[in-house]
Order: C-alpha cells, then structure tokens, then sequence
C-alpha cells in the first residue's frame, strides 16, 4: 500500500514533472539520470544500505520520485533510440539480467540493482531477438495486463499462502 501512495503521489506531480523535460538535451538527461541515482545512493546510504527499508514519512517522497523522474529519463533515452543498436541482441538482455541478479545477492548494493534493472528495461524494450518473441507472446501479454492488479492484494495473496503452507 505504501509504494500505491508514493506513486500516486508521483503521478499528481507527473505534469509538473514532464514540463522541464520538453526540448531538453540528452546531456540534460543524463545529467538529471545521474542526480537520481545520487539521490537514491544518498537514501540507501542513510537507511544503512536499504532503501526498501523506507516505508512511510517524507523519505517516501525522497525514494519514489527520484525513481519515477529517472523513469521520465530512461523513456526519453529509449525514444531517442540511444542505445538502440547495443541493446537490441538477446546477449545484451542476458547480460544485464545477469548482472541484476548477481547484484542482488550481496547487501547494500540497491541503487545498482536500480541501475542495471534500468538498462534491463531498455533492453526489453529494444529487443528483437528470441526474448521479444518470448515477451510479446499472449501469455506474459495477459500476465502483464494483469499485473497491476494483483500487485495491489500481493500482501493479502502472500498471506493467505503462507497460512495454507503453514497453518
């Protein structure tokens, strides 16, 4: 429920938000890219290396919109085509992929873990190999139209797992 409030909070300020990106450079962009993974670098440090450790007061703000503006940016790299042609093969998805998972392993490393899932993202996105095949295929289609739902009961879904598989 927190992170539904901390977007929605977000996407009230989405207008204020998108306006100074029109006409800007892709220099603006990264520069702006760069200062959200500060500032999400700075929370983790304060939040002993996790930022998903904060749930509520102001720092809520602090986590999500640094996030969601780096979201603005990342769309704006993939509309530019930017990085296209280096992340369009189906090495270049597994290779980040890879890298995400083998950062999340260790502690203290989320604003890499954001970082890579970013470049995952865009390689999705870009991809024209076997994963696109893979990604658009009816079923991880209707899995993805659906997703939005059940993110919002996970908890009372995860719950009621746990007390069949442990009554």
């Amino acid at each position: 429920a927190w992170s539904i409030s901390a977007e929605w909070h977000a996407y009230l300020l989405f207008p204020f938000l998108v306006m100074p990106w029109q006409g800007r450079s892709l220099r603006v962009v990264g520069a702006v890219l760069l200062l959200c993974v500060a500032t999400v670098g700075v929370l983790a440090m304060t939040a002993d290396g996790n930022v998903g450790t904060i749930y509520y007061g102001p720092a809520v703000l602090l986590r999500v919109l640094p996030e969601f503006i780096a979201g603005m940016g990342i769309y704006r790299v993939y509309q530019n085509g930017l990085l296209r042609n280096r992340l369009s093969g189906d090495a270049a998805l597994a290779i980040a992929a890879t890298a995400v998972i083998a950062l999340a392993l260790f502690n203290g490393t989320d604003v890499a873990v954001i970082a890579a899932l970013a470049v995952v993202l865009l390689a999705c996105a870009h991809n024209q190999g076997i994963a696109s095949r893979v990604l658009t295929h009816r079923v991880p289609m209707y899995l993805g139209r659906i997703s939005y739902s059940l993110y919002m009961v996970q908890t009372v879904a995860a719950e009621a797992a746990l007390r069949i598989v442990h009554p």
